[in-house]
């Protein structure tokens, strides 16, 4: 099999096909110099009223949700169970209280807050492989896009729950033994059990993995099923601190808020029927254009990113969410900005709309007013970028793509077996 990877004028690799990685120090160096500012913000409160001015932010202390959190470990180790306790804030399944145990509540929270934000960074470099200019400059705006400062000032545990489904996504990629194929599902599980929405992942994995590998992603989606099943009470509790109506930035009941459907009893159970209407329509459409994407080449690492992105983004949308979840979608950009470069039209335009849909979902101010017009824009772009991504689910399933999910050549790396675009 033929090697995709950049080579010396020799045809064999060279010093030179390491150049472009060279890039990535411009957000690496950017990532840093943001750690340092969310650091000694968070250490001081009079730099924290400096910071209020730029964003709106009012919440001391400054890695916010990260704080509270810590605060419902340590309530839980003097025996306190902050999920009954209806005064408490705390939303997540106690499975998530068990990481305790790892002492981090005993760490002041401005260091925990700043290493989960390098962490990201990280994660974040690792997803787009800035090996030209262009990624380089990608990747440093989107760690002061709106969207993702939020995430950061606030400390939110979903920052932390991107680092867990890289490594699944990239593990998934590079499945060969029983073992290997299994430890990425088992790692989507255990997310699963922290927080909930991490299910969506198992169900990307299940749809887009063909023959009897498909059993292990249904086999752990029975399993969270029937956890979940048993442990009725500790869910409701969950539901009951969970607001599925306005509450949020993005979701599939969020455009309604200006329509004379507003006021409407069981509106958000209208808003999903109407959501699974338009996904079932995309994704017949998806499959009907399939035939045109199948001479698209991508890598097994930006196959995996874009499932598991685009299915919990699209899980998500059922309910309404705050501007830090799209952190999702950026596992969607690697695979995005390949079709963009092919030369096919339809690819090009569905890649170049999702592309436009997500700027606008991301980059977007935060805390916009129902009543404005820009509300709508956003929520418009909301709802055409998830549709879009849907509408990969069918075009870009390997049994559509038959086989065109490229492998390195032997003993190559499956960092990067494509060329750059």
């Amino acid at each position: 099999m033929k090697n995709h990877g950049p080579k010396t004028n020799l045809g064999l690799p060279g010093w030179r096909s390491h150049l472009p990685s060279l890039w990535a120090l411009i957000p690496i160096v950017a990532g840093l110099c943001f750690c340092e500012v969310l650091y000694e913000v968070a250490s001081d409160h009079n730099l924290w009223f400096d910071w209020v001015r730029w964003r709106w932010s009012p919440w001391w202390p400054f890695y916010n949700d990260l704080a509270v959190t810590l605060d419902h470990f340590k309530a839980a180790d003097h025996g306190l169970d902050p999920l009954a306790d209806p005064q408490s804030t705390y939303a997540y399944p106690r499975a998530f209280l068990l990481l305790r145990h790892l002492r981090i509540q005993d760490i002041p929270s401005p260091i925990v807050g700043t290493v989960q934000a390098g962490l990201w960074m990280a994660a974040v470099i690792f997803v787009l492989r800035p090996r030209s200019f262009f990624r380089a400059l990608l990747t440093t705006a989107l760690f002061i896009a709106p969207s993702f400062v939020l995430g950061l000032e606030q400390g939110n545990v979903d920052m932390a729950l991107f680092i867990v489904i890289v490594f699944a996504a990239v593990g998934w990629a590079r499945a060969g033994s029983t073992w290997s194929r299994l430890w990425p599902i088992t790692l989507v599980l255990l997310a699963a059990f922290l927080k909930m929405y991490p299910v969506f992942a198992l169900a990307g994995g299940a749809w887009a993995t063909r023959g009897h590998w498909r059993l292990p992603w249904v086999a752990a989606m029975v399993l969270i099923g029937a956890y979940w099943a048993t442990h009725a009470q500790e869910i409701s509790l969950i539901m009951s601190k969970f607001d599925l109506g306005n509450g949020g930035s993005w979701g599939c009941l969020l455009i309604f808020n200006r329509t004379f459907l507003f006021n409407l009893p069981h509106l958000w159970q209208i808003a999903v029927i109407i959501y699974a209407c338009a996904f079932l329509v995309t994704i017949a459409l998806g499959a009907w254009a399939s035939s045109g994407f199948r001479e698209i080449t991508v890598s097994p690492r930006e196959w995996t990113f874009y499932w598991f992105g685009a299915a919990i983004c699209a899980g998500c949308f059922l309910t309404t969410n705050y501007d830090y979840r799209w952190v999702y979608v950026l596992l969607t950009v690697p695979l995005l900005l390949r079709v963009l470069g092919k030369k096919r039209l339809l690819p090009a335009v569905w890649a170049s709309l999702t592309v436009l849909a997500l700027a606008v979902s991301v980059g977007s101010p935060l805390y916009l007013h129902p009543l404005h017009k820009p509300f709508m824009i956003v929520q418009w772009a909301n709802w055409i970028l998830i549709l879009l991504l849907s509408f990969g689910f069918m075009a870009m399933r390997p049994r559509h793509l038959q086989g065109e999910i490229v492998q390195p050549a032997e003993g190559a790396s499956l960092r990067d077996p494509l060329p750059e675009t």
